[in-house]
């Protein structure tokens, strides 16, 4: 049979989002609907037509649309944007639809009636990157029409993005001879305005040997973490601060696109048991420094420095502290630095998902609770690692569920003031399918931790195996309001909980785009497979789900499909017979 060929061109892609959308969604989901129908049927739809684009596709707070040219796209998002600021004029701030908007031009794959391609992929990264209310395009955008509108440009640089190997370059763009129309700064991620704020980037690692990575990251993460469980303060979440990793040329543009007042860069040079941190905490306004610090000792000394550092913070910010908080002080995870070492080296080894990854995490996280026995997020971390060698059939992990189980228990009898310890406790319980149990230990999760947003997106999954996705999907946005830099599992939750509720369109674009985030993260073909199986579409669900079986060895699949942890068997039961649909499909095919 001849291979069918892909076809592909050449367009303008313009990506639009709206700001915070879950938000409006929760506190009057009827009028926010209602508003949106508005506005896509008197301005964006009579808009794209004139200027000759196709809307290739919306979901509930976004868009995807197609021009024939570069000049159309821009000419439409600057006019566009000018309106929907126009409208916002009379409507209270918390209750204003404000969009960003991202323009590629490129090489785009057509299938039917949707596109894909790198050239969509560039556009999302850059309507991710737009501040509110704005119009961002990339480098090959402005050499089609710089010249050709009465637009001015602002030069952002170039940008590293995720997922694409080559900088972008990236430009805002606004109309001639007038700044930027833009939603308030506290629409940015969004941030409370009676509150100091801060985002804490990725220290970098100038130890001259990649592999350290993990301990100038696990550094920055622990201080994001604190700094997260002050109430008087807001602080940017771990995906969305780490997502401007590489693009520290002008941090003062990073703060203010995050819409926070400060920003803590740092760099960590660690050589055996000496370590140099350089920290400096820049104010957004000016781009200048309010101070600047070197550590130089032995790594003996890390917590002292990660103290001061956040002491600092708290001093320079005002930061208001509860009578609970200036009582508790600062809470080290653990007083042992070399557990710690080993604590921080597990968990970027356990975050690859692979089995040697998994492995070596395990291992490294046996050796801190071996030096420390009471290292709670030790405990709870390897609960997590020993469940996932589990699922997907790990070498090693055969009597893993149990183990995870237990040593979830012991985080929490370790520390049951820590959040993380009972969201692990949640998970390993749902997988031992004591749900009710489960949503319990989450529910306690957030209620001493609700900001940390890994604990909503697991508490979504959770509900999901419950029987609950209607309400995990309310836990899922909740996570993209804490941490808007998504990475593919958040698609991939929010798309389980609409295939669940038979959502079908709403499924495929979260699996597509989960997909899209991550090159090679092969789950969510496998439930595109499954939706496309139920909806009649074989020969599109076998060729999704043989990418995900090529990935594991032979009949794995099908047992991964039989450890999920559903309370009712009957999804189970409908990705069983999809997976075993697709298995006869392929092998008539051969």
């Amino acid at each position: 049979m001849a291979e069918e060929r892909v076809q592909r061109r050449l367009a303008a892609i313009l990506i639009a989002d709206v700001v915070a959308y879950s938000r409006l969604m929760e506190a009057d989901e009827e009028d926010t609907r209602a508003r949106l129908r508005s506005l896509h049927a008197d301005v964006i739809e009579p808009y794209v037509t004139a200027d000759g684009g196709r809307v290739v596709k919306t979901s509930g707070d976004g868009m995807l649309v197609e021009f024939p040219s570069a000049v159309d796209a821009v000419r439409n998002a600057v006019r566009t944007q000018a309106e929907i600021h126009r409208r916002n004029d009379d409507v209270p701030e918390d209750r204003r639809i404000v969009y960003r908007v991202g323009i590629n031009v490129g090489d785009i794959i057509v299938e039917g009636d949707d596109i894909f391609g790198d050239g969509v992929n560039v556009a999302s990264r850059l309507e991710g990157l737009c501040a509110p209310g704005e119009v961002y395009i990339s480098g090959n955008v402005y050499a089609h029409v710089n010249g050709k509108l009465p637009v001015d440009f602002e030069d952002l640089g170039e940008q590293t993005v995720k997922n694409i190997s080559s900088p972008v370059r990236m430009f805002r763009v606004f109309a001639a001879g007038a700044e930027p129309v833009s939603a308030a700064p506290s629409d940015a991620v969004p941030t409370p305005a009676d509150k100091p704020s801060i985002a804490v980037l990725p220290f970098d690692n100038m130890s001259g040997d990649p592999d350290q990575a993990y301990f100038s990251d696990g550094l920055a993460e622990d201080l994001i973490t604190d700094l997260s469980k002050m109430s008087g303060l807001f602080v940017v979440a771990r995906n969305t601060a780490f997502s401007f990793r590489g693009q520290m040329g002008d941090v003062g543009r990073i703060g203010r696109q995050l819409g926070v007042a400060h920003v803590l860069e740092g760099s960590v040079r660690k050589a055996g048991n000496r370590v140099r941190i350089n920290a400096q905490l820049i104010e957004t306004a000016t781009g200048g420094h309010v101070w600047a610090e070197r550590y130089d000792g032995s790594l003996d000394d890390i917590f002292a420095v990660q103290d001061e550092i956040t002491a600092k913070i708290v001093a320079e910010l005002r930061v208001r502290l509860t009578a609970r908080e200036a009582a508790a002080g600062r809470r080290r995870i653990t007083d042992n630095v070399e557990a710690y070492e080993l604590y921080l080296n597990a968990r970027a080894e356990h975050v690859k998902m692979d089995p040697k990854g998994t492995s070596e995490g395990v291992r490294l996280l046996k050796a801190a609770i071996a030096i420390d026995p009471g290292f709670a997020a030790a405990y709870a971390t390897l609960s997590g690692a020993l469940q996932h060698g589990w699922t997907f059939l790990f070498p090693g992990f055969e009597d893993a569920l149990e183990r995870s189980l237990e040593m979830a228990r012991r985080g929490v009898e370790a520390d049951g003031s820590m959040g993380l310890t009972h969201a692990r406790l949640g998970w390993a319980l749902t997988f031992v399918r004591r749900h009710d149990e489960g949503i319990a230990g989450f529910e306690r999760a957030v209620e001493l931790e609700p900001k940390a947003p890994e604990t909503y997106l697991w508490f979504a999954e959770a509900l999901n195996y419950a029987g609950d996705p209607a309400r995990g999907l309310k836990m899922a946005r909740r996570f993209i309001e804490l941490d808007p830099a998504m990475g593919p599992l958040h698609p991939l939750v929010e798309g389980h909980s609409h295939y669940l509720m038979r959502n079908y369109q709403a499924a495929i674009d979260c699996f597509k785009y989960s997909i899209s985030l991550a090159e090679g993260f092969q789950l969510p073909y496998l439930l595109l497979g499954i939706v496309y199986s139920e909806l009649g579409r074989e020969d599109e669900a076998a060729a999704a789900i043989t990418l995900m079986r090529e990935s594991l060895p032979p009949n794995m699949l099908e047992a991964v499909v039989q450890r999920l942890p559903y309370r009712d068997e009957e999804p189970k039961r409908r990705m069983a017979e999809a997976v075993a649909r697709a298995a006869a499909s392929n092998s008539t095919t051969v």
